[in-house]
Order: structure tokens, then sequence, then C-alpha cells
């Protein structure tokens, strides 16, 4: 377990296992509900010349049972060009981006597109003051903003609701009963960004510290390597014999900007055997094929790259998303890459026939308007997602439109991470 304590937890329970024990009360005020957009912006007309009073763009957001009459054409383009921050004429996923943040509304850069998409009638990527004035002259409850969300996202969208206003939420879902770990390692002296097995008993730790080490399980009062970095560490991964993994940094380490991951030998002690070029800011995910023939990492701006674990050569950009890139995965035998990221979406790439690479599929608002934080294959057909929605998913490739095949619920707050015991067994 990773944790903001700076440790290494080492825990030992069974998946199988519950108790009658119930999950516990969430807080309301962790949960940010989709505010009323339309009442928000209408709360801050304050007549023709005036600006909203306060410091921001659309104070003084009203409940959501709180309903308010129709705007006229006035205050409707006095909104618009609060919106248009640029004086364009017209308003672009950037500004309206902005704009649903200002209000509360979660997003993402995914959904923001698709609010987009149903007001931009003429379909030229902008908003118009008179496309503005139509959507919103017959738009003007909270619910039908709801609408505009697809019936999965619907769904999950209902789920995180629960979560924070019905206080019968905690009776509902069942969660496994405490374990208390085997061993506590005071490893690092920052946050713990990633731990991966070596063998059955060795595991590596990299940290904000600049740090990586090597631990061996059965004597863990000092790690059997440390190796040192010029940058904190994002991200790592171990190829599969144990010998080598591949680093991540939030910075470059290199004098002229071009190097964001390295790979450390953990046989010779060589901190940086080899250094890939190709990414442009901080590696936030990074992944080694179950062959070691392929590195696949995704960057703080958006980029999925391709890498020969051989030469160290970049072979292929995978893709190119406007948003961080918060995990990346490789299915078994290496044919597939699956991302995901701040914009919401997923994104499996076929590299069956490296150099040359194609999207397979994409899954739109995975996580339902929030970031997917990660993805693994689990057999050959299913992946696994998490996210922001508080949900964790199970989905077949095969039957994509027909949504998630599973759903896990019972969490209060966002899912980060998923570690499955066997992901090519598929069990």
């Amino acid at each position: 377990l990773l944790n903001q304590e700076r440790s290494v937890e080492l825990l030992v329970c069974s998946p199988f296992k519950y108790s009658s024990r119930r999950a516990p009360p969430t807080r309301a005020s962790s949960v940010i509900t989709w505010k009323p957009f339309f009442e928000s912006m209408a709360n801050a007309y304050e007549g023709p010349g005036q600006m909203p009073s306060g410091s921001r763009l659309f104070p003084g957001q009203m409940d959501d049972d709180h309903t308010t009459g129709k705007l006229d054409e006035e205050q409707l383009l006095h909104i618009f060009k609060q919106i248009d921050t640029d004086n364009s004429g017209g308003i672009d996923v950037d500004e309206l981006e902005e704009a649903l943040r200002m209000l509360g509304i979660k997003h993402t850069y995914s959904s923001t597109k698709k609010v987009l998409k149903s007001i931009d009638t003429d379909g030229n990527g902008t908003i118009e003051p008179h496309e503005f004035i139509e959507f919103f002259s017959k738009v003007t409850k909270p619910q039908e903003f709801r609408d505009l969300l697809g019936k999965q996202s619907q769904a999950y969208f209902d789920y995180k609701t629960t979560v924070a206003e019905d206080s019968s939420f905690g009776r509902r879902y069942r969660v496994p009963e405490t374990v208390l770990s085997d061993k506590k390692i005071p490893a690092h002296i920052e946050n713990v960004e990633s731990i991966k097995w070596l063998d059955s008993n060795r595991f590596a730790s990299a940290s904000l510290d600049r740090t990586v080490k090597v631990w061996d399980l059965s004597a863990t009062e000092k790690p059997l390597a440390s190796y040192d970095y010029p940058s904190e560490i994002y991200s790592m991964d171990v190829a599969s014999n144990g010998k080598w993994a591949v680093v991540g940094f939030g910075k470059a380490v290199d004098g002229e900007n071009q190097i964001y991951m390295s790979v450390v030998d953990f046989e010779n002690g060589s901190p940086m055997k080899a250094k890939l070029k190709g990414h442009d800011s901080a590696v936030f995910a990074c992944e080694v094929s179950s062959d070691a023939m392929y590195i696949a990492s995704g960057s703080q701006h958006g980029r999925v790259l391709l890498h020969d674990a051989r030469t160290c050569e970049q072979v292929s950009e995978l893709r190119r998303s406007p948003r961080l890139i918060q995990s990346v995965d490789f299915s078994d035998y290496a044919r597939l890459v699956a991302s995901c990221g701040s914009d919401g979406d997923v994104v499996i790439t076929d590299i069956s026939a490296a150099p040359t690479t194609k999207p397979a599929f994409v899954i739109d608002e995975a996580a339902s308007t929030d970031i997917v934080y990660d993805v693994v294959f689990r057999g050959e057909h299913e992946i696994l997602t998490c996210g922001g929605d508080y949900c964790c998913k199970r989905w077949d490739m095969r039957k994509l439109e027909n949504g998630p095949v599973q759903r896990y619920l019972g969490h209060t707050s966002p899912i980060r991470k998923i570690v499955l015991s066997d992901k090519r067994d598929g069990k």
C-alpha cells in the first residue's frame, strides 16, 4: 500500500472474507455535486453594464432546489460575454470549461466537449451568441443539464449524489473487514508514488524524495540498495524478470530538457543505464510489457509514447490528449495499450503491428464526468477502470456499446488504483 505518510505498509488479507461492518459515513462536503449551471449564471446578472458583485465570475450559487424564471435575451447576452473571455464572439471548449469550473460543476474535458456540441448547432466548434441564447432559453433546470450526460454517466452520477446526500448509504454496502498490516517500513522522507515486486521476497519503492529503493521483505531495517536522482519520481514499473525498471520523472534530468525517463539496472546497480527521449513534460505513468519488449508512458501534456525496451528508442506516439495521462497498461502479449487520464476517456490502441499503430476502442466518459485514474487489462477481452466517480467498472471490449458489465460500489471517495491478483487468467 502506498500512502502519504511516506511509508510502505505490507498487508495480507483475503478478498473473499467479509464482515457485517458497514461502510463508514461520508461527509457531504467532500463531494462536489452537479451545480445548477443555469441558475448560477442567472444569479450573476445585475443589469446592463453591471459586473457581478464579488471577485468570482459567477458568485452566489443557489441551492439545487431553488428556482428562478427564464432569463431574457439581454441577460443571456450579458452572461455570454462573461464566458467569452477573449472577446472573440464565440465560446470555445476552453472558455466553457473554465466557466464550468467557476460554477463548481464537476466536469472533464470530454464532458465539456459534449456540452459544447449540444449547444453548437452549426458544428463549427464554438458557441455563438444566437446559439447560446437559443439553448438557454429552453434549458432552465439543473435536471436538464444532467440529461446531457449519457445514460451510463447519469447512473454513476446518481451514485455519487447518493453518497453525498442519502443518509441510508452507509447501511447499503458491506466493506471487507479491517486487516492490520504485517509491517510498516519508514522507507522515504516524501510521498511514495510506486511500489513493485522484483520477486517473491524483494520489492522496489519510488518516491518524491528522488530515490528508488530496493527492499528485502525478511529484513526491512534498511534497503538493499538506494538510487538517487536529480528529480522527483512520479512513476515506476519493473520488468517481469525483476532485473530492471523504468522510472518517470517530474522534471527533466538533463540540461536540454529532453530526458523525463530512465532505466535503472538492479543487477549492475546502475541508476541510469539508459535514458529515454520523447516526452517534454512530467511522466505520470509508465509500464513495461509482460514480455519486456516495450515501454509505454503517459505525460502531463497528454502524450502517450511507445518505446522499444531493447534499444530505448521511441517507436510511436499512441495518443495526444489535451489533459494529463494518469495510467497506461499493456494487454497480455503486448497487443494492445490502454491509457486514461484527466480528459475522462479511456483509449485502447492496437500496437500488434508496431511501429504502425491504430486506435482500437474509445470509452467516452468512463468515470462519468470525472477523471479516470487507472485502467488495467483482465484476460483477453476485458478491462477494469476506476476514477473520481467512486466506482470501479469492468468492461467487455466486445460489447462496449452496452456499458460496463459490472460495477463495484461502496467507496465514498475517488478510486485511484486497481491491482489484480492475476490479470492473465481473467478470474
